[in-house]
């Protein structure tokens, strides 16, 4: 899929100015992602000058998952405003609620607020959030604080580490709060649909062509490998559940009735995929106290699992492979939507 702006006339002569393209692959996988896109830019330092502008997800497996770029004049309102508008039209198309993150870019932030308003959740980079504060403060292990307040998964948990933070850091904390909101940054108010994401991901500067022959590679390494899978989860998620059964088996467990459970110091509900460490919710992973109760009552631990974990929807994610052939002809055409003539589809 390729959008393309009309250029800048000088003359007799139409200077580029931007394009967007998604590959067909992508636009197809993206509906078995988990809701969640991470938006980032970076600047072009070769012959030709710009920004590549670039939005990431997360496949079943925790590995990055790329959805589309842009490249574009610089980084501004406008431009940005442009490249949300291609992803929510050509990629997002309609799925609702989505959780976006960003940098604190002024034309990032206006952009997914006016393509992605409410019920979406925005978040910040706690890495750009970081950056910023060290430029203030000079305190030691204040890198350390911050991701530990961004990482506490209940809201005590936040507060005492915020606490901390104060202490050590005066005005830190009223830097953080005072033109953001915890649910901005912070998982213990992330609303349950950030799973557990706090930082952007963005590619280094590179040729189209070079990202094209690259994707179409990686496409059909990753179908690959999702087809060797046996199990009903993905690997690395699969392989994290066995890692704490054990430390579960020593989880003493107490039933209330009506899918309730009280597991160690905390409290678990079946039914809701809830309890109250907060980890479950999150990560829509088991946390040790629902595998403890899954054990105790004999409860398949996969049903627990969000599906964005299991093997099939991986494999379904990377049922299409094909990215075409690469056309740099298709590259100049200004103004339009291109697919391919031959099978009259814009995802092969």
């Amino acid at each position: 899929m390729i959008t393309t702006d009309d250029g800048v006339r000088e003359g007799n002569f139409v200077r580029f100015d931007r394009a967007f393209w998604a590959f067909g692959p992508a636009i197809h996988g993206f509906q078995f992602c988990r809701p969640f896109i991470s938006v980032d830019g970076t600047h072009l330092y070769g012959k030709y000058k710009g920004c590549l502008l670039i939005a990431t997800s997360f496949d079943e497996d925790n590995r990055l998952f790329p959805l589309a770029f842009a490249l574009v004049e610089k980084e501004n309102i406008d431009t940005w405003t442009w490249f949300i508008s291609c992803l929510a039209r050509q990629v997002v198309r309609g799925r609702s609620p989505m959780c976006i993150i960003f940098d604190r870019h002024s034309g990032i932030i206006r952009a997914v607020r006016d393509v992605f308003p409410r019920p979406h959740r925005h978040r910040f980079c706690i890495r750009h959030i970081i950056a910023n504060l060290k430029k203030r403060y000079s305190v030691k292990d204040l890198n350390k604080m911050v991701w530990t307040c961004a990482r506490a998964e209940t809201v005590d948990q936040y507060d005492h580490e915020m606490q901390i933070l104060e202490e050590v850091c005066p005005g830190a904390k009223e830097e953080l709060t005072e033109d953001m909101s915890p649910e901005q940054w912070a998982l213990a108010y992330d609303g349950n649909m950030s799973f557990g994401k706090l930082t952007t991901n963005s590619f280094e500067s590179a040729l189209a062509s070079a990202i094209f022959y690259r994707m179409n590679a990686w496409f059909v390494h990753r179908r690959e490998k999702a087809a060797q899978v046996t199990g009903d989860l993905c690997p690395s998620v699969d392989a994290h559940l066995r890692s704490v059964v054990d430390d579960a088996r020593h989880v003493h467990v107490v039933a209330y009735g009506d899918g309730i459970f009280q597991a160690g110091e905390h409290r678990v509900n079946v039914m809701l995929r809830e309890c109250t460490c907060r980890s479950f919710q999150i990560y829509q992973v088991p946390c040790v106290h629902a595998i403890a109760v899954c054990g105790a009552i004999h409860y398949d631990l996969h049903q627990m699992t969000s599906e964005y974990y299991y093997a099939s929807t991986n494999a379904r994610l990377y049922e299409r492979v094909s990215l075409g052939c690469m056309n740099e002809r298709l590259m100049c055409l200004h103004g339009e939507v291109l697919g391919c003539r031959k099978v009259q589809s814009y995802s092969h």
